[in-house]
């Protein structure tokens, strides 16, 4: 082997440094995470998407986590994103309406759904709260809404049973 007037022991701590630099290379790549600690091969968020509307999701969702982590490259991503695909919701983009209650402002999604305690979910996706004359008899309430007839008379103001004269 010609070594070019290089010693084999110098020969041998060349080698070991560059094998382990690779396998430095190699475990950091292996590991690369994006900023919400899930590595872009674990996240199924754009698995729907074909083509370079794929390439964006990925990009922004994934690989930047513009959904979590907004900054100045994701704005760029959202335009190109919505000349691909004619809109600007990214799948990762939490809103209401998406038929997920996933923001802090979130009661219930979609809007028109039924909230917990029957109500109708409202357009911002909030749950109205209780009231007389809302149509749902509350805790404290004998009847709703007033002017409908209820047991030995009609709904009074209130909310109160009122006896017929």
């Amino acid at each position: 082997m010609v070594t070019h007037g290089l010693s084999t022991k110098c020969m041998v701590v060349i080698v070991a440094a560059v094998a382990l630099f690779l396998l430095a290379v190699t475990l950091q790549t292996s590991s690369a995470k994006t900023p919400d600690g899930m590595p872009p091969s674990e996240e199924q968020v754009c698995s729907g998407l074909h083509g370079a509307a794929f390439g964006l999701c990925n990009a922004y969702c994934e690989a930047q986590d513009c959904d979590v982590h907004p900054r100045p490259s994701c704005a760029v991503l959202r335009r190109n994103f919505e000349r691909v695909t004619g809109s600007p919701v990214f799948p990762c983009d939490a809103f209401c309406g998406d038929g997920t209650v996933n923001q802090d402002s979130e009661d219930c999604d979609p809007p028109g759904s039924a909230c917990a305690d029957e109500r109708i979910c409202q357009m911002d996706c909030t749950c109205p709260e209780p009231a007389c004359g809302d149509g749902v008899i509350d805790p404290g309430e004998q009847c709703d809404p007033p002017g409908t007839l209820c047991a030995g008379g009609s709904c009074g103001p209130g909310c109160v049973c009122l006896p017929t004269p």
